[in-house]
């Protein structure tokens, strides 16, 4: 049969079937621009619950850049004054001496069983091979309370350095925070959010009760493969550092580089500076939070930092902004901010000559 592409009939049925396909185009296209822009505007709902001083009914729409660092409808009335951007210069060296008291930390979920936990059990025991230890440092599992007897007893006869540690008083305790249904991220499990929570800003109240003077996460899907010939608590101590990194990535959640990035540097505007450091030195510090943020699987640190009354104060401005459950802010872009704002490049160390794999986590 031959075309009838001649006839005004037959061009009439080739324009409205090219008509339907530019429709179905466009819809198809418009679909896709939506979910796309729901998924990386600023909208509402990012908005939302990104300031404490927004309070707990923000308005609709915020200028983001313009959201003040310190909240106004639940000021921290135990915080010192208005903190300042610390000049960038080395600490002092620290003496080491069997005074100093540190500890690895891990913080591990309830398995099933007591067999459950032969990863962890490898990876704590391979931190006694890799560092060269001058002394037996305690192994702290902090837990979130439900952690029967048999399951302790199973982990204390493969590693008898072990010290269980219930954080069940501050697990989840953000009662305030807004209910799920208005968070934007919701990628991540409200109890991976409680571990972002505990290990940003909860950790350091029960390592400072404990008596910790330093400690170092590794995480239980860490195994070390290579020995080294220091002692990391040592390193870090006599280097008068704060923090130590294993590695750095760039952070890969877009909503927390969409709201942390203008967060902290609003904040870090916001700070106390020396006239020599530009308005620009801001910016520049948090663009480096996201570009060069610490991946804290692996670190060390002094306890005593994260005690000073500036970063207790930043931590706490944090936490006014249910921005960890709302916008999925992480432990590790958290603690990039503080150790930038408060301690800086002089007082940062990166963990030499370490060699790790992380293993696939077992799947219940």
């Amino acid at each position: 049969m031959g075309s009838d592409n001649g006839h005004p009939f037959g061009r009439v049925m080739v324009t409205r079937k090219l008509e339907r396909l530019v429709m179905i185009f466009v819809a198809v296209n418009s679909i896709g621009i939506y979910v796309y822009l729901r998924g990386r505007e600023p909208c509402e709902q990012m908005i939302r619950g990104l300031s404490g001083s927004l309070g707990r009914n923000p308005p609709a729409v915020r200028n983001l850049r313009a959201t003040a660092p310190v909240p106004d409808a639940r000021p921290c009335t135990a915080c010192p004054g208005r903190p300042k951007l610390p000049t960038r210069q080395a600490g002092a060296a620290r003496p080491w001496n069997s005074s100093v008291r540190c500890a690895f930390i891990t913080l591990l979920q309830k398995g099933h069983d007591e067999t459950r936990y032969a990863a962890f059990l490898e990876s704590s025991g391979r931190l006694r091979l890799a560092f060269a230890l001058e002394r037996e440092y305690p192994h702290v599992v902090f837990h979130e309370g439900n952690f029967p007897e048999a399951h302790k007893g199973a982990i204390r006869a493969g590693a008898p350095w072990v010290v269980f540690r219930d954080v069940s008083d501050v697990w989840g305790n953000d009662l305030d925070r807004p209910p799920a249904s208005e968070w934007n991220a919701t990628d991540r499990s409200e109890g991976y959010k409680h571990m972002c929570r505990f290990y940003a800003m909860q950790m350091w109240d029960h390592a400072h009760a404990m008596g910790l003077d330093m400690v170092m996460r590794v995480d239980d899907d860490i195994f070390i493969l290579r020995a080294v010939d220091y002692d990391p608590f040592r390193m870090l101590w006599e280097a008068g550092a704060d923090y130590a990194w294993g590695s750095s990535t760039r952070e890969s959640h877009f909503q927390t580089e969409l709201t942390f990035k203008p967060w902290v540097r609003t904040y870090c505007l916001w700070l106390e500076r020396d006239a020599s450091v530009p308005d620009a030195a801001c910016a520049d510090l948090a663009h480096d939070v996201i570009e060069r943020m610490y991946f804290n699987n692996v670190f060390a640190t002094t306890v005593g930092f994260w005690r000073d009354p500036y970063v207790k104060r930043f931590l706490h401005e944090i936490d006014l902004t249910h921005a960890i459950y709302v916008h999925r802010w992480g432990d590790a872009p958290i603690q990039t901010a503080a150790i930038r704002l408060f301690a800086g490049e002089l007082r940062v160390r990166q963990i030499p000559k370490l060699s790790e794999i992380t293993r696939t986590r077992d799947v219940p």
